[in-house]
Formats: C-alpha cells, structure tokens, sequence
C-alpha cells in the first residue's frame, strides 16, 4: 500500500475520532509524524486521546481543558513505541489482564483468560479491565465472549513486555488449561 497523503491522513484521523472533519493542523502533524503510514496514524490518534490532549464529545473535537501543545506532545517514532506508551499508561492490574492475554493468542475467549492461576487475584475485574482496553482499541469484542487483538502489533508489544521467567509461566498456565479442557471433554465421549 502507499502512504496516505496529508488529505487522506485527515480523512483517517477524522474517523478513528468519530468526528466529521479534523483541524488542517492536526492531519497535517499526525501526516508528518507517520509518513502516511495508515496503522501508525490510527494508533497515534488514539495514543492523543489516551494522553488526554484530545477529546471528542458529543461527536465535536476539542483539545482537553489544561492539555499542552500539540507540538510538545512527545509521539514515538514507530508503531510499537506509540503502543507501548499507550500500554504503559494503565494501571498495573489493566496491565496484567493484557499481557496474558497475549499469551492466549490473537483471539481468546474471556473464561479461557479467567482461568490463568496468575490472574486469580483479578477475576472479578477481568470483565471491566477487557473492556477498559476495548475502549481504548487495543482489544475488539467479538461474539460469544471472545476478544481479539486489534491488530498484531498491538499482540506483539504487549507479549514484549513480560518478563521471559513470566511469559513462560503464563504460557504454562495456558497449556495446563487446554490439556484440562480437553481431559474433561474426553471423559465426556
């Protein structure tokens, strides 16, 4: 695909914001920050409004009463930074939820995730904090009680933050949940 130029960035900007039409400043800065790169600008656009410099309220944009500049508005260099930053601003437990998310795949199923040993202390918020992440469009809710990443890069960044000693245990605990599913579906032939 080739890059979006400034018009169609805004075009972008504008429907990742639920709004009819962007200032010519803002496309133009999220245009010269992604080089028209269509992921990078939908992430960038949602990391301004996870920062709070922008909000959208009864379907008009503003900027966020007290929010700084744009321009000093600091905007990683890659997708992935601009998700890790956008990761980085929920609370730790919201974190948590994610991250063995991850370990469960592109798409999961909420009771699959509830049954993570690591995320025992959290059960009870597993629900809020899926969906804390759905309106921040990292995670998509699909049919059934099943959740998906948005997209890969989204997946990735958050599997690259856990640690290789947690990664392992949470990838353990996942194959001890399906070995235990299965075991129980056998039995029932």
């Amino acid at each position: 695909l080739e890059p979006l130029g400034p018009a169609e960035t805004g075009q972008l900007v504008a429907r990742v914001l639920g709004v009819p039409r962007v200032p010519d400043h803002l496309a133009r800065w999220v245009h010269e920050r992604t080089g028209g790169n269509p992921l990078f600008g939908h992430e960038v656009v949602r990391d301004l409004l996870a920062a709070g410099l922008l909000v959208v309220a009864d379907g008009a944009l503003a900027r966020a009463p007290g929010a700084g500049q744009l321009a000093e508005f600091h905007c990683p260099a890659t997708v992935q930074g601009t998700m890790n930053a956008r990761i980085d601003r929920f609370d730790p437990r919201t974190q948590a939820v994610l991250k063995a998310a991850a370990v469960l795949g592109v798409q999961f199923r909420e009771e699959r995730l509830s049954e993570l040993p690591s995320l025992a202390p959290l059960v009870a918020e597993v629900p809020a904090r899926l969906a804390e992440l759905a309106a921040d469009g990292i995670l998509v809710a699909v049919d059934g009680g099943a959740w998906r990443f948005r997209n890969r890069v989204a997946l990735e960044v958050a599997e690259e933050l856990l640690t290789p000693a947690s990664r392992m245990q949470l990838h353990r605990e996942a194959a001890e949940a399906i070995e235990s599913l299965t075991a129980n579906r056998a039995s029932f032939g």
